[in-house]
């Protein structure tokens, strides 16, 4: 289907927009995501592993507890924590 679309778009000579702006977002995204990766692996493992199920593997609070043998409340906690030296540690680095 997106060939069809693409001939056809080369029979009416309709040129598809080169867009640099998409470029640099897509860099700038890049760019986070791998700063966003550094500071998750400074974090101890314990609270590394509950944020990659977390925001990269979609889990719930009572999946990850039970993934890893740890009550609901241990999750909850754990994740607080991470999220808090994150920041902390962004915010001082800053300063």
């Amino acid at each position: 289907m997106i060939n069809e679309c693409k001939l056809y778009l080369r029979k009416k000579k309709i040129v598809e927009p080169f867009y640099e702006a998409s470029i640099a977002s897509q860099t700038l995204d890049i760019q986070i995501t791998l700063e966003v990766w550094e500071m998750i692996e400074k974090l101890p493992l314990k609270y590394r592993d509950i944020i990659y199920l977390r925001y990269y593997e979609d889990m719930s609070l009572l999946e990850i507890s039970q993934i890893l043998h740890v009550s609901v409340n241990s999750v909850k906690t754990r994740l607080y924590k991470a999220l808090k030296a994150d920041w902390e540690e962004e915010i001082e680095n800053e300063c």
